[in-house]
This record gives C-alpha cells, sequence and structure tokens, in this order.
C-alpha cells in the first residue's frame, strides 16, 4: 500500500480502514444517527440492533459466545478500565498482579499507578527472543494474586505468548487473566473459550476499523468497578453514548477478518520471509526473537551500524516503518521492550520494526527490500 508514495509497512502501527468497512459505517453517520439508549422509537432500535449484530460478528471472530462485549475508545482505555477497576473492585483484599516487563505501556503505566493504591506489582523475565519464563509465573503466583496480565502478541517484536500455558496456569491457581490481544485479535485464530481468557482486550484501528473504538471481552462473571460513571450504558460497566459508527465498523471488519484470516495469514508469512531472508542474507543484519514463535505480521531487525541515523532519515522518506524505540510524551526513549530482551540503548536504537497487513503487496516489499539494502551498502 502506497501512500503519498511510501511504501507502508507500518500495519502494528496503525491499519486502514477497509473501503466495505467505511460503506457500511457510513449511514450510521448520516442517516442512522439516533441514540441507541432510546428504545421509544424505531431510530434508536435500529442502531441498538446494528450494535447486537456487531457484537455477533466480534463473538464470532474470537469464540467469545459466553463473554460481555464493552465498547471503549481503545484498547488502552480497556486496559485501564480492565485493571483499575478490578482492583478497585477487589477492595484491596488481594494486592498482587503479575504482568512483564515487555507489556505495552498502556499496561506498565497502570501497573506504576496501582502501586500508589498499595497494589504489589510482580513481573515475569523473558528471554534474549522475548519468551515468557513460565516456571516463574507459576513460582510468582500466590494466595495474594489477584491478576496475570500478559498480552498474545508482542508489538514491538512479534513475539507470541503462549496464551495456553498462560491461562492453564491462572485457572489452576484461580486467578484472573487479563490479556492484551491488540496484535493478535483479527491476525491470529482465537477461541477465548477453549483458550479461557477472563478479559481480552484490543483496538479497532488495529483490525482495519476505525480509530476511536476497541472493546474489552469480559467474562460475564469478571466484576470491575466502572470508571465512567453516568447513565448506566453498557450494564453501568462504562456510561456514555456509545460510539455506533465506529461499533459498527469494528463489526464488519471482525466479519472480514473471520472469513479471510486463515489466508491471509498464509500470504503474510510468505511476505514476512521474502523480507527477513533477503536482509539476513548478510552479516548486517538479524531477526528480534528469531527462535521463539512469531506473529507473521511483524519483523524487528537489528542492522549492524555505527549509528543508527545512517539509514533511518534515508528510509523514512521512501518506507513508512517504526524504529526500535518508541516516543512518550513527546520525548524518545529506547524501546523498553527491548530493553527487558537485554539489549543496551545503542542496540535497542539500531532495530526497526517493519509490520505488513492484508493490503501489502509482493511488490511493495521487494521494493522496501532494494531500498533498504541500497541504504546499508552505502555505511
Amino acid at each position: 500500500m502506497n501512500i503519498s508514495e511510501h511504501i507502508y509497512l507500518d500495519y502494528a502501527a496503525s491499519t486502514p480502514t477497509l473501503p466495505e468497512v467505511v460503506e457500511e459505517v457510513l449511514p450510521y453517520m448520516v442517516e442512522n444517527f439516533s441514540n441507541p439508549s432510546n428504545g421509544i422509537h424505531n431510530g434508536g432500535k435500529t442502531v441498538a440492533q446494528a450494535i447486537e449484530k456487531a457484537t455477533t460478528r466480534i463473538q464470532k471472530l474470537i469464540g467469545a459466545w459466553d463473554y460481555d462485549v464493552i465498547y471503549t475508545s481503545g484498547a488502552t482505555e480497556g486496559l485501564n478500565m480492565t485493571l483499575k477497576g478490578l482492583y478497585l473492585e477487589s477492595g484491596h483484599h488481594k494486592k498482587q498482579i503479575i504482568t512483564c516487563k515487555t507489556e505495552h505501556k498502556a499496561v506498565l503505566a497502570v501497573c506504576d499507578y496501582l502501586t500508589e493504591l498499595g497494589a504489589e506489582i510482580s513481573y515475569v523475565d523473558v528471554n534474549i527472543d522475548g519468551e515468557l519464563n513460565y516456571d516463574q509465573l507459576k513460582q510468582l503466583i500466590s494466595e495474594n494474586t489477584l491478576a496475570v496480565c500478559l498480552m498474545a502478541v508482542n508489538n514491538e517484536t512479534g513475539v507470541i505468548h503462549d496464551i495456553d500455558t498462560i491461562s492453564s496456569i491462572c485457572l489452576q491457581n484461580n486467578v484472573k487473566y487479563i490479556c492484551d490481544g491488540t496484535q493478535a485479535v483479527g491476525k491470529l485464530p482465537l477461541n477465548i473459550e477453549k483458550t479461557p481468557i477472563d478479559a481480552l482486550i484490543f483496538s479497532g484501528h488495529k483490525m482495519y476499523a476505525p480509530k476511536g473504538i476497541g472493546a474489552v471481552v469480559l467474562k460475564r462473571s469478571f466484576k470491575i468497578h466502572p470508571l465512567i460513571h453516568g447513565g448506566g450504558q453498557q450494564n453501568d460497566r462504562r456510561s456514555g453514548t456509545l460510539n455506533v459508527p465506529g461499533i459498527v465498523g469494528l463489526g464488519k471488519a471482525a466479519e472480514i477478518l473471520t472469513e479471510r484470516i486463515t489466508i491471509e495469514n498464509d500470504n503474510i508469512r510468505r511476505l514476512q520471509k521474502l523480507l527477513e531472508g533477503q536482509l539476513t542474507k548478510e552479516q548486517k543484519s538479524k531477526i528480534i526473537g528469531a527462535q521463539a514463535k512469531r506473529s507473521p505480521y511483524i519483523s524487528n531487525i537489528y542492522f549492524h551500524l555505527n549509528e543508527h541515523e545512517e539509514i533511518i532519515f534515508p528510509l523514512s522518506s521512501k518506507i513508512y516503518f517504526s524504529t526500535g524505540s518508541a516516543c512518550t510524551s513527546e520525548i524518545i526513549e529506547p524501546s523498553h521492550v527491548l530493553r527487558a530482551m537485554g539489549m543496551d540503548s545503542k542496540e535497542a536504537d539500531r532495530c526497526l520494526r517493519f509490520s505488513f497487513g492484508i493490503q501489502t503487496t509482493e511488490n511493495e516489499v521487494k521494493e522496501a527490500i532494494d531500498l533498504i539494502k541500497k541504504e546499508l551498502n552505502k555505511v
């Protein structure tokens, strides 16, 4: 996909809204604009039915028929709502939350905040490939453990965590399992009833739906203290008028991905293999997490350079990608994920993340390979 003559390889950051999604969303912005909370007239009923349809589509995508779908503005809000809401609902009777230092900042920042309320945060270690230490997870769990919060797919490296193992450990110890599924939903097959997850959180703009919409998929027995109070929408879990166009778009995207997930996985894996195979032929680069099970949608590559700016700035004028650094509050700092995997700051700065989507073409990948090789040969 070309954006203003750029090759777009930054799908892990954001995906375009699919044309079919836009087509289904537009009537709910122009014609069917009633408030779904108003069931007195047909306008409100029509919109409420559209939300029910979207919910069914989402449940089908992730195998969540016995779960509630709570709509949010995205995964950051969803993770805040779930972690803070669970801790407040528990009455602080259990204080420990177990997570990992390679989690998204939306988890780590919330955990830092909860320590101010008395929570005790424990971190599972990862190895140099970003794989979790599951034995350590078992050892960390105690009678004081309230929840385990571990993602399905790492957003920087694409390393897949074994959610079957995590779920089993949590189930055996009667501990809640909260999962950030942002880079997994719509990309990898999920059935959260077969692999019991208490709360699955994700964003629409990572799966070809509009920005500003996401969901928390909760077990019906999972109780959280509401962070937003108001009209009592969504069973009092998150009050406020629902983002109907966003919800409709999320539902349509879920329907499309349910039908295409296997085919797209095979195609994306082929493109990932092409990019990584060509760029690692020489000793100038290596794949981050190479020995781990990884998502085909993300390739994080380390380049042997004196200074990372040597290729980042020339490439960024032609290819959209992400660096190994995370931009937080306008301050560029080395990736906390790569640092947790054992890299120092300079090494982390030499990593580039390329990520693929269903609109990525083989020609684009080949062109990107040529551009990257050209810049590498210069240095």
